[in-house]
């Protein structure tokens, strides 16, 4: 994110002229970059010609819901990762579990609090500055995904007992269905699969287990491979990487150092030695 001096853009997403008129003065006078849309379609258009920092959305619009929009939003990864502030009337818990399930950050309650309504503003764009941040931070290393460390996300978007429920739904996926087997499981496929968005997922699991999406499939994987190899010391070591979720030997050579600090071969080395020694 730019810093604010180099004005913020936040798209306003309602179909209350009142409202739009509201936000609109009250975040320019601050020094925000606002644009505003009464509809789902010239939001969409905003969206392909500026680049937004964050959007608050209105959930009760018409044709389509702010909830759907959401939903379209974190689907495409060319928004998936800019903040939702939904602005609502809805108190419900329901209503507002099922949002931040579907990838918000957080709710402005109608009628607006104005301070409200900029500090909950300033905190979503800080985060989001520090994310990028760290981010741009470990860039220039595209190749493994080290763990990552908890004050990467000390100022966490989402509360603790949400990361903790992620997690908790996450370790249940692996330990019961075991998906990183899939050479195709990824950051998208188990948010999807979870019904959560990329940025809480990552989020969570970063905060909660101190490592990133990419370094928990791997960690998955590789201990996969260690305990079948256990059991078959004497086979290929490929063919059982094929089986333990990689396509790539290259890739699974990486990992498989960077986890066990030590290279497959002198792994199964020291099995078999321990095998025969029996």
């Amino acid at each position: 994110m730019r810093p604010q001096q180099q004005k913020a853009r936040i798209l306003i997403v309602d179909d209350e002229p009142r409202n739009i008129a509201i936000l609109v003065k009250l975040l320019r006078e601050k020094g925000y970059d606002v644009r505003a849309s009464r509809d789902v379609d010239h939001a969409m258009q905003t969206l392909e010609i500026a680049e937004i920092d964050l959007i608050l959305l209105d959930i009760r619009m018409p044709k389509i819901s702010g909830f759907e929009f959401c939903q379209h939003l974190k689907q495409d990864q060319r928004t998936a990762d800019i903040p939702v502030i939904f602005l609502t009337a809805l108190r419900e818990v329901e209503e507002k579990v099922r949002g931040l399930e579907l990838g918000a950050v957080d709710y402005i309650t109608k009628p607006f609090n104005l301070d409200e309504v900029l500090a909950r503003v300033k905190r979503q764009l800080t985060l989001k500055a520090e994310y990028k941040t760290k981010a741009e931070g470990t860039a220039a290393s595209p190749g493994l995904t080290k763990p990552k460390g908890q004050g990467e996300y000390r100022k966490s978007g989402l509360a603790p007992e949400r990361r903790r429920e992620i997690c908790k739904k996450l370790t249940t996926y692996f330990d019961e269905e075991k998906p990183y087997l899939d050479d195709g499981c990824n950051l998208e496929s188990i948010a999807r699969k979870l019904k959560v968005s990329r940025h809480n997922l990552s989020e969570a699991v970063n905060v909660e287990k101190n490592q990133s999406i990419a370094y928990m499939i791997n960690q998955y994987r590789i201990d996969y491979f260690c305990q079948i190899l256990q059991k078959q010391p004497e086979t290929s070591i490929l063919e059982l990487s094929l089986q333990s979720g990689y396509n790539s030997k290259s890739a699974f050579n990486r990992w498989f150092k960077t986890i066990q600090k030590t290279t497959p071969k002198k792994f199964q080395q020291g099995l078999q030695h321990y095998s025969s020694s029996r």
